[in-house]
């Protein structure tokens, strides 16, 4: 068995642990080994996307020919049992044979053997690693995974710090939150957590040290302040507490965030690798831990009441100073240009309500359904066909081609439902939606295979589930979490009257997606839970399994609410709603076209209805969400020269590679448009 090392520097190794440098010398087919061993959903993938992927800038025959010319130089250099086909279109790794530092962190994560986890986290993924001439979707991919990684070894070594404390172990605390701040210095909860454990520790000094570095980077960085849970944990130790010169770590984790897993492991003796944390010294002015334990115990009912004394009547002045401060901050000046797209081919029929996704290439749009005559109530066949429109990037020539579906069962013809695309299956899973003007609504689920269209023609096939499945209804916004799976669907309406605000999630049994079962998410609603809402936009950061929803029609009302759903997909620990503030003011609206930038951490909307019923078509920008709910804000960027007329219920989706978003269709008073418009963002300035 061979072992191969993306965390950090990137090696191979025999089973004897030996270097094998042979592979190292042909850089590109082992990236491409390692694409195949650590993109999830881990196990086949098409030739098609791994040729998209490598060789963007060559003829389909000749990639196919670089394609096949790497799997001969890989198969020579680690033999054919460490690879399996399936068919003559898809091609895995044999795990059994090739084992791959990720996925053997990603095991220890989701079995939370965070020990295991921090040992294996040796670096980003294949840092300092840059292959020529691929294309922008794979350094997008790694980019998100590096983050992804990284996130959970900062969780990792959170979930080690709070498990030493409970079990008295200061030291190895604060060596494993010292571990997980160094990750990502610029996340304020971990940064916070660390300053706790060092305040408990007594290293007073290193606290501080911890706060001003933190709040020197979020300043330079984000233009903002720190939180008030971070300045009250500094409050406190400013001023001394009678009776005690530490503050309790039993009463520390109640101002911390609650966003760890409920369950930790009992024992997780630290590893070597973990950075040692100075020693306090026992004497006059600094404690030992066993002085200081005691001290914890004798004094801990006090402590408490003087922490949250002390935050409950410092918070909400410096909730509402950092917000004051955070809104008069002046951000850099964002513009956005459109561009009309033309094509000399024949464009699909205008319509609203459809969907659009990007297929795998990374360089055309797929179209389906939608209302096309408002007259007549009629709707685009969305089971015999769907539209693609080819040549997204700059310089090319666009093209609309009509893709006839391969005969058999298929959807009825609908709007206002839910569509994703499965990248690495080239697929798109379908749900719901509004079957006439106003009803009825359907609950179906449906897979398009061969999406794309390029080697055959597209075939739909129903889902089998078990279980109750979530009520009919259109009008939502769905999301589908590939690397786990699961079909999440939130609130919308039953064709008659909006009054959905509960949250389903359909777990798949396995990778084909032919069956699975449905579930009905219990949520923590201790910190509220959105009004029922139909016509929203909904956006989702992979790596946390985090939701957003915002805007939307909340009881017939117009809303500019945004709020998260933590662990929206069900796993990892139970679902929570929360309100999120951002700085700025935030726009109004129902039925506004959205995409989500992970890379860049910015939800992009356009157009919708605002609180008067006009339909609008400015441009709103949502930057940090991902990043730090606590330092998140609302821009509304300046547009240079034309822009597309006025729409909602349009379709955007975002160009990986550009980073620009493409716009088609929509609705103007009850008229569908039929127009598709480019937009990139200029630098800031």
């Amino acid at each position: 068995m061979f072992r191969l090392k993306l965390l950090g520097s990137l090696d191979i190794s025999g089973a004897d642990g030996t270097p094998d440098g042979a592979p190292l010398r042909r850089l590109k087919p082992l990236v491409l080994l390692a694409y195949l061993a650590a993109s999830r959903p881990r196990g086949f993938h098409r030739r098609e996307k791994l040729t998209a992927l490598f060789w963007p800038e060559l003829s389909t025959d000749r990639a196919r020919a670089a394609l096949r010319t790497s799997l001969s130089r890989l198969r020579d250099d680690f033999g054919d049992d460490h690879f399996t086909v399936r068919g003559t279109a898809e091609i895995a790794v044999n795990p059994e044979r090739l084992w791959c530092d990720v996925a053997a962190f990603d095991l220890a994560v989701v079995e939370s053997r965070f020990e295991d986890a921090v040992a294996l986290y040796s670096g980003p993924l294949l840092d300092g690693v840059h292959v020529e001439g691929t294309g922008a979707e794979l350094e997008d991919w790694i980019e998100a995974e590096r983050m992804r990684l990284m996130r959970d070894a900062v969780r990792a070594g959170t979930s080690m710090s709070l498990a030493a404390e409970a079990r008295g172990d200061i030291a190895g605390a604060v060596r494993a939150a010292e571990w997980a701040h160094a990750l990502n210095p610029s996340d304020e909860s971990t940064a916070r957590r660390t300053i706790a454990v060092l305040i408990a520790a007594g290293d007073h000094g290193r606290a501080m040290r911890v706060h001003d570095e933190l709040a020197r980077r979020l300043q330079r960085e984000l233009g903002v302040e720190l939180s008030a849970e971070t300045a009250a944990l500094v409050g406190v130790l400013r001023q001394p507490v009678v009776g005690s010169a530490n503050v309790a770590p039993q009463i520390l984790p109640q101002i911390l965030p609650q966003s760890l897993p409920q369950s930790l492991p009992q024992s997780l003796p630290l590893t070597a690798s973990l950075p040692v944390a100075t020693p306090v010294a026992s004497g006059v002015g600094a404690p030992s831990v066993a002085h200081t334990s005691r001290m914890w115990r004798a004094n801990r009912w006090l402590l408490a009441a003087s922490v949250v004394a002390a935050i409950t009547i410092g918070a909400w002045p410096v909730v509402s100073a950092k917000m004051q401060r955070m809104r008069s901050v002046a951000a850099p000046v964002q513009t956005v240009e459109w561009v009309n797209l033309r094509y000399d081919t024949v464009a699909p029929p205008a319509r609203f309500g459809g969907q659009a996704v990007l297929d795998s290439t990374g360089n055309a749009l797929l179209l389906l359904g939608g209302q096309i005559d408002t007259r007549t109530h009629s709707f685009a066949p969305l089971g015999r066909e769907i539209w693609r429109l080819s040549g997204l990037r700059v310089g090319q020539h666009s093209t609309w081609t009509r893709v006839a579906t391969a005969p058999g069962p298929h959807p009825s013809d609908r709007w206002l439902f839910g569509a994703s695309y499965d990248t690495p299956h080239d697929r798109i899973v379908l749900h719901g939606g509004g079957l006439g003007q106003t009803s009825p609504c359907t609950n179906d689920t449906w897979i398009l295979d061969h999406a794309s269209g390029l080697e055959q023609a597209p075939v739909w096939r129903q889902v089998s589930f078990r279980g109750s499945a979530p009520p009919a209804r259109g009008g939502f916004d769905q999301i589908f979490d590939a690397a786990h799976r699961r079909l999440i669907v939130f609130a919308g309406h039953d064709c008659i009257y909006p009054h959905f605000d509960e949250t389903w999630v359909l777990a798949f049994d396995d990778e084909t997606l032919t069956s699975g079962e449905w579930s009905r998410l219990s949520p923590d609603s201790s910190a509220g839970i959105p009004r029922e809402r139909d016509l929203y936009a909904a956006a989702y950061d992979t790596a946390s399994g985090r939701m957003f929803v915002f805007g939307g029609r909340a009881s017939m009302l117009a809303s500019s609410e945004l709020w998260a759903l933590d662990h929206a997909n069900g796993l990892g620990g139970r679902a929570a709603w929360r309100r999120v503030e951002c700085a700025g003011e935030p726009p109004v609206r129902i039925s506004a076209a959205g995409t989500f930038d992970a890379k860049r951490d910015v939800w992009t909307l356009v157009g919708g209805t605002d609180e008067n019923a006009n339909v609008t078509r400015d441009v709103w920008m949502l930057r940090g969400v991902g990043r730090d709910l606590a330092h998140c804000r609302w821009e509304h960027p300046a547009v240079m020269g034309r822009v597309p007329a006025e729409r909602s219920a349009a379709n955007a989706i975002l160009l990986p590679e550009s980073r620009g978003i493409v716009l088609f269709g929509g609705s103007f008073d009850s008229t569908p448009l039929g127009d598709t418009w480019l937009m990139k963002a200029a630098p800031l300035r």
